[in-house]
């Protein structure tokens, strides 16, 4: 709609020139053929110049504002749709550490976390085959989720999961579980805010190059369950002697 507003006003603005160009035109063929003297001429000669050169600068002026409007509108929509990534990536974030706090993802937070995966998915760029950057964010967050559903929080695929693994993850191709690390730095690369093109494993991160204390917090939580796990064996033991 402004788009088409935009360019009714420049052919109103087209129009109204035209017409002045014609009016001026019969104006000083009449005046001319009265044949006028040297002063009259120069007078209105300058006359011609000066409507000229206004003319000139209000269209130049007015296209100059609609290329600043259009540049200010672009700049407007690229910062609404990186505070609405920076917003859905929190959200993500939020519900995966929360839903895995206690080392189990219940049926409804993994639909939680499939329903922000593919919504996140239009919001990221097509990344074409062949290219260098980081895989595209909104697959590997799909491919995530579906892996947790598949495997749970487990970092590696068991003997006895691999058939099944293979059959909804494609485990032969798709390489080893994507790591909860590397979904972090895919955000930052969405965001603009990370070097890609690193080639670094799918499956992890370097941890002595970004990410090592976040790495190390996640594996104290997975210990921090293991160690509550094995006091509540050796209490569920104790109390069956």
């Amino acid at each position: 709609m402004r788009r088409n507003s935009r360019h009714r006003d420049d052919l109103v603005l087209i129009l109204m020139i035209l017409a002045l160009a014609v009016a001026v035109f019969l104006f000083f063929k009449a005046f001319f053929d009265a044949n006028p003297d040297a002063l009259t001429v120069e007078i209105l000669a300058a006359l011609l110049g000066s409507i000229l050169t206004v003319l000139i600068t209000m269209l130049l002026i007015k296209r100059q504002g609609s290329i600043e409007q259009a540049h200010e509108a672009a700049v407007a929509s690229k910062t609404k749709i990186f505070e609405k990534k920076l917003e859905l990536f929190r959200t993500f974030i939020s519900q995966y550490v929360r839903a895995a706090a206690d080392g189990r993802l219940t049926a409804e937070e993994l639909q939680d976390l499939e329903e922000l995966a593919l919504t996140i998915s239009l919001f990221t760029r097509d990344l074409p085959a062949g290219n260098d950057e980081t895989a595209d964010l909104g697959e590997d967050l799909c491919r995530f989720v579906l892996q947790l559903e598949v495997l749970g929080l487990q970092p590696v695929i068991p003997e006895d999961q691999k058939e099944e693994a293979g059959r909804h993850l494609g485990a032969g191709e798709a390489g080893p579980p994507l790591s909860f690390l590397h979904i972090l730095r895919g955000m930052k690369t969405e965001l603009g805010i990370a070097q890609a093109g690193l080639g670094e494993h799918p499956g992890r991160v370097d941890p002595g190059h970004e990410f090592e204390w976040a790495g190390r917090l996640l594996d104290y939580r997975d210990y921090r369950l293991g160690k509550a796990g094995e006091e509540e064996a050796v209490v569920e033991e104790a109390a069956a002697c």
